[in-house]
């Protein structure tokens, strides 16, 4: 007795079918547009906190070590400040080294002349019976003159050798201009040159007579000379010296910014701790002088600058990109994105410091620690290139606030974004991703710093962290980089183009069992996902997204492959179902494909192809026959749940989809029955209101029909009929009945 044939989905209940009409949509999008703006407005004030934090965060000053004379230099002390400093060692050097060409002073007492002047007197009176009138006046006239003249003895000439004297009156008038001690005049100079010359003018004739007198003279003016000789007045020379001296002024050295206190290495002397000592208190009253605006003036100046520039990116985001802005997984991945971008700028430059007083690397180079290529390189990966330009400079420009070369920083930070965004762009795999990003972050940020420092005329006082410091810091950027798609996308259920690009790997196993189970549906997945790239491609959608989704959508089919056309062995088993049995075999295929991409974790483009690539169309062939049937049924049960098509890639997909499976149908398909055939698919979708839910333009739509068309008449061209070659195939014949006859034989024996 034959069983009776029991439904395989009669337990299944059918979840109820959402209204078709626009009324529901809207007020979908209403509900959604409130959460995206609550999610919205929670990022934004997220990012409003730590951007404040980031920019009351001054992170390019060095602390002042403490130093101990005659110690090694740990570390290259940089300048954060200019400011002057007072070198009292090199002041005293430099007043040692003027002091030797200042004059000493020597003072002519009048009444030492005047005493002379007495003396002289007497000895006319004494001598002028022995030695005559006329040599005792010519003698005293002599003596006089030269004692005017001033004389320095012969005993502070040898004391003060190798200095420059100056002689002045009782009345401090400078008499003579300075001249050198040793060439000074001495009592005994003038006394013998008196004596030789006066006894040489009357004594001439007799040479014995000429040194006789000479002696006389020379004992009677060196008497005379050595009581008035000029006398150092110490009390004048110091406070003449210390005049001159203090004209030189005291030795001061002015450091800019970034100039180098401390060497690392070098011996730390007195000057050194001198130095430092004035630096860190300059410091601090730098910092107190700052103070006085306080801390909640700085902060809500920071707050102004904050909200400035996120106002900017809301504005920006809501006119350029709202499409970002409509989910709200995009939403929170932007703020966390760029919120870890935030933070990892204040950690690499920390670092950077406690790095950089090891290997002495100038604080002005640590805005080059920063890792401005992180942002850019993420958000352009996961959601587009504009939108990474432009987190790429936000977070540039809040950089720049906290006091780091900010004009550097703000050029720095938007070269960095825009190629780095742009390169990686067409990365299709982590290692063209590591490549791509290693090169161009290390190359321009070498050639930014070059340029830069070039500018700064300091070149060679950087050298070699212009090549160090980008290739380090673009490796561990491009590590964050990779690590974070990998986490971002796992929590935000976000992909990106490198991980859309491994689900094409026909060796995955869904795909697998498709090619095992349902062969049918398998060879209709790979001709959509072909006609679907190509259409993509065309009107500039994700092909790679596209492509993909085609060839996981029918996953569905796997199970009871048997009861769908493609993969039917010749029965037709819904001739053992009813209309409504029939169609929920059908429509099935979603539900059992989204509970496979659970199962197996697909990620969510593939999950949204499965789920909306029929949107809610429906199954017109059991609809008609339930119709004709005359039985009551309520039309919903022939309707797929939907929704429609969200998105370019998986309306194309939709269309692809259709177009495929009603070109089976075609007898002898040439150009014409396929045009007329994709054409009036697509007009039938967009009668239903299948692609009201997707942003396709009427021109894009020609283009895909333009694709579709292309496409299947290239995979339905005519083959070449190729004549038969009479004598190859009779050979081959005649192998073939020798051989049977030989078989033949070999049993009859």
């Amino acid at each position: 007795m034959k069983k009776p044939f029991r439904n395989p989905f009669a337990t299944v209940k059918l979840s109820p079918m959402p209204e078709l009409g626009q009324e529901s949509v809207k007020n979908e999008k209403k509900k959604n547009f409130r959460k995206q703006k609550l999610f919205g407005i929670i990022v934004l004030l997220i990012l409003l906190a730590v951007s404040v934090w980031s920019i009351m965060t001054r992170v390019d000053i060095q602390e002042v070590p403490r130093l101990v004379l005659n110690q090694t230099a740990g570390a290259t002390i940089y300048s954060a400040i200019p400011f002057s400093y007072t070198d009292e060692e090199e002041t005293r050097k430099l007043r040692d080294s003027a002091q030797p060409k200042l004059p000493l002073f020597f003072r002519i007492e009048n009444t030492k002349i005047n005493e002379l002047k007495a003396n002289l007197g007497k000895f006319e009176e004494e001598k002028k019976d022995i030695l005559g009138g006329k040599i005792c006046s010519v003698f005293s006239k002599r003596v006089a003159e030269a004692a005017q003249k001033g004389l320095i003895s012969e005993t502070d000439r040898d004391l003060y050798r190798g200095k420059i004297y100056r002689l002045i009156d009782h009345q401090g008038r400078r008499l003579v201009k300075p001249k050198k001690i040793i060439d000074a005049n001495t009592p005994e100079n003038e006394a013998r040159n008196i004596a030789e010359n006066v006894a040489y003018d009357f004594f001439k004739k007799d040479r014995s007579l000429q040194k006789k007198q000479e002696e006389v003279l020379y004992s009677e003016a060196l008497k005379l000379l050595q009581n008035a000789a000029a006398f150092y007045d110490k009390t004048i020379t110091e406070r003449e010296v210390e005049k001159e001296l203090n004209k030189l002024g005291m030795v001061q050295f002015e450091y800019k910014r970034g100039d180098i206190l401390l060497r690392k290495g070098s011996t730390v002397t007195q000057q050194d701790i001198n130095r430092l000592n004035c630096y860190e208190k300059e410091l601090q009253r730098t910092k107190s002088a700052q103070k006085l605006r306080t801390d909640w003036i700085k902060f809500a100046q920071s707050v102004c600058i904050a909200l400035l520039l996120i106002l900017f990116t809301a504005i920006y985001m809501i006119h350029i990109h709202p499409e970002v802005l409509e989910s709200g997984n995009k939403i929170w991945a932007l703020g966390l994105i760029v919120l870890i971008a935030l933070l990892l700028n204040i950690l690499f430059v920390k670092l950077c410091s406690y790095i950089g007083e090891i290997f002495s690397i100038p604080p002005r180079l640590w805005y080059l620690a920063l890792p401005l290529g992180f942002a850019p390189l993420v958000i352009g990966i996961l959601i587009g290139v504009r939108t990474a330009l432009f987190a790429g400079l936000f977070i540039s420009l809040v950089a720049s606030f906290s006091g780091m070369n900010q004009f550097n920083m703000v050029v720095f930070g938007m070269v960095i974004s825009a190629l780095s965004a742009y390169t990686i762009k067409g990365c299709r795999n982590y290692r063209s991703l590591f490549l791509r990003g290693f090169f161009v972050l290390t190359i321009v940020s070498t050639v930014l710093i070059i340029v830069f420092c070039w500018q700064d005329e300091s070149l060679l006082d950087v050298m070699p962290w212009p090549f160090i410091l980008p290739a380090a810091v673009s490796i561990a950027t491009i590590v964050l980089v990779q690590f974070t798609l990998v986490v971002i996308e796992a929590i935000f259920d976000l992909t990106s183009k490198i991980t859309m690009n491994l689900y094409s790997d026909y060796n995955h196993p869904l795909l697998k069992s498709m090619q095992i189970n349902a062969p049918g549906t398998y060879h209709h997945s790979l001709v959509v996902s072909m006609l679907t790239e190509a259409a993509a491609e065309a009107i500039g959608a994700d092909h790679i997204q596209a492509r993909v989704g085609a060839l996981f959508h029918d996953v569905g089919k796997i199970k009871k492959s048997e009861y769908f056309t493609e993969n039917s062995s010749g029965e037709n088993l819904h001739d053992k179902l009813t209309p409504r049995e029939s169609a929920l075999v059908i429509t099935n295929h979603i539900r059992e494909g989204m509970r496979l991409a659970k199962e197996y974790k697909l990620i969510r483009p593939i999950r949204e192809a499965i789920q909306q690539h029929h949107g809610t169309d429906l199954v017109y062939y059991f609809y008609k026959q339930a119709k004709d049937s005359g039985e009551c049924f309520d039309e919903k049960d022939f309707h797929y749940d939907g929704p429609r098509p969200r998105s370019k890639e998986i309306a194309i997909l939709s269309l692809a989809d259709a177009c495929e499976a009603a070109s089976r149908s075609l007898e002898k398909p040439s150009f014409e029955k396929i045009s007329e055939m994709v054409h009036a698919i697509i007009q039938k979708r967009q009668r239903e209101g299948q692609l009201d839910e997707c942003d396709l333009t009427l021109r894009e739509l020609t283009m895909i029909r333009e694709s579709f068309i292309k496409t299947l008449t290239s995979m339905f061209h005519a083959r070449i009929a190729y004549p038969k070659d009479d004598e190859e195939n009779e050979d081959e014949n005649d192998l073939f009945v020798d051989a049977e006859n030989k078989k033949t034989a070999e049993e009859k024996s």
